[in-house]
């Protein structure tokens, strides 16, 4: 349950233009902004909104206003705690293309890595799938290992877990690549609130 404890980490919220109340703030921020608890509700004052004068969020927090707001002057909102919606982690995903199978085939092909100027050779872009990895004390694929064991004069090596190679060549449309924190049209909610 979201609260004044806890309405602060990682969330998503709107809030309406609203006056302050007339009493010193419950907190206030490192940045200057400040907060009243006024039971289901807190409301902000502050010269930051989400979408609003270059800010793009809050920490790890996306808070808008439905007020415009000029550079530097403030303006204060309030939202009830109910409508604060936790920020989630969600999967990134890239769509694969007709590039990513020809450059999967290459490496699948070359045994999971090959150096990186034959790579070269292919006029491909590196995909984000795929490593650029050198020789030197770090975690190497196996297939990158064999390579630089098998020839002392390769520095670099383009290479691909091969779980990530089956799934590029088994024809689906999509693979995930990583993760990042949900924004608001991921919880359909409007960009703009």
């Amino acid at each position: 349950m979201i609260n004044f404890d806890n309405f602060h980490d990682r969330t998503i919220a709107h809030f309406v233009p609203s006056p302050l109340t007339y009493r010193e703030p419950d907190f206030v921020s490192s940045s200057g902004s400040a907060y009243w608890d006024i039971g289901d509700s807190v409301i902000r004052s502050s010269d930051h909104w989400a979408g609003q004068n270059g800010c793009s969020g809050q920490a790890s927090c996306i808070w808008s206003l439905g007020l415009h707001v000029d550079p530097g002057e403030w303006a204060s909102g309030v939202a009830r705690y109910r409508d604060f919606v936790p920020r989630q982690y969600v999967d990134i995903y890239h769509p694969i293309t007709k590039d990513d199978q020809i450059a999967a085939q290459i490496i699948q092909s070359a045994g999971g890595a090959l150096p990186y100027p034959e790579w070269q050779s292919h006029s491909l872009q590196l995909p984000c799938w795929a490593n650029k990895v050198f020789r030197g004390p770090s975690l190497l694929p196996v297939a990158a290992l064999r390579l630089f064991k098998e020839d002392s004069a390769v520095q670099h090596v383009v290479c691909a877990q091969q779980a990530r190679l089956d799934q590029i060549l088994s024809g689906t449309d999509r693979i995930i690549i990583g993760k990042r924190m949900s924004m608001p049209e991921d919880h359909g909610l409007p960009c703009d609130m």
